[in-house]
């Protein structure tokens, strides 16, 4: 046991005369490693871009309800009052009138 520590540690089993399979197999291990490492930083990459898609999802729903309350302030009937007062237009007293077609 001491004996294979040693020779594994000097590097014996990469220089003997079956070295072929063990760089085959170590270049095979690295390339998993390498692919690994590659799928990882994409799946980073993907992840940062999704976290900046929802900061500005999340910046365009709030533009979007502060629009919404503002035209629904601009709507009111007494906005629109005080708005059109200077312009000579007043709410009528009368109700409208229904117009039957035959």
């Amino acid at each position: 046991m001491k004996r294979f520590l040693i020779d594994l540690l000097k590097g014996h089993p990469l220089v003997n005369e079956e070295a072929y399979k063990n760089w085959r197999f170590i270049f095979f291990v690295l390339f998993l490693f390498i692919l690994m490492i590659y799928a990882a930083h994409r799946i980073d990459q993907k992840v940062i871009k999704i976290d900046g898609l929802n900061r500005q999802l999340s910046a365009l729903r709030n533009e979007h309800v502060d629009n919404r309350q503002r035209i629904q302030k601009a709507r009111l009937e007494s906005t629109l009052r005080n708005q059109l007062a200077p312009v000579g237009l007043q709410p009528t007293d009368q109700p409208p009138l229904i117009l039957i077609v035959e």
